[in-house]
């Protein structure tokens, strides 16, 4: 595993999970990967960045409400300019029912969870972004900050919020329109229009 921040500290050990086989799965300031021979090395991150506290403690540079396409790529580009984010989504994208995306370059075809997928990994190689499986519910700004809090009850302190939350489709009350949806009746025609 190749780890590298120019402000951080590492504490590894190593844990034996034969049969299991877990990719680059990110918490605040534990990063979980795996080897070849299936070894599992867990890394605990302590960056001066975060002065040993955990991610709810700490005033971050931004929070991104909404981990759609928007949403990861402004956490790619905060990540890279060395900025602390928190990514905060409960991971129930709006093209969840959708096989493929189209119309993106280099991603042609790809599915909604793939794409998901490999934007994570590479975000991940950022220390300073971190992602929260969860819904924020409240946001009260201050003069110099903003406080978050989600359903599951974590409190984040911000200098900046991002909205990336996208739309929510409301389905209309047709007798059997759930049972097609996404499957014959679709919301999308640059995604499945072609086909």
């Amino acid at each position: 595993m190749y780890v590298r921040h120019p402000d951080s500290h590492f504490k590894v050990k190593k844990l034996e999970f034969p049969e299991k086989k877990i990719e680059n799965i990110h918490f605040s300031n534990v990063s979980f990967a795996y080897t070849t021979d299936h070894e599992m090395v867990l890394c605990e991150f302590f960056s001066r960045l975060y002065n040993g506290k955990s991610l709810d403690k700490k005033l971050l540079d931004v929070a991104i409400i909404g981990g759609g396409p928007a949403g990861l790529n402004a956490a790619l580009v905060l990540g890279r300019a060395r900025k602390t984010v928190a990514v905060i989504d409960a991971g129930r994208p709006r093209n969840a029912v959708t096989r493929e995306v189209h119309g993106f370059l280099t991603r042609d075809g790809i599915s909604p969870s793939e794409f998901r997928r490999i934007a994570k990994e590479e975000i991940s190689a950022y220390p300073a972004v971190s992602f929260v499986a969860d819904t924020a519910v409240s946001i009260v700004g201050t003069n110099d900050r903003f406080q978050i809090e989600t359903e599951q009850g974590q409190t984040f302190a911000s200098k900046k919020v991002l909205f990336t939350v996208g739309m929510k489709d409301q389905l209309l009350d047709i007798p059997g329109l759930a049972e097609v949806y996404g499957k014959s009746a679709f919301v999308c025609p640059y995604c499945d229009g072609w086909e």
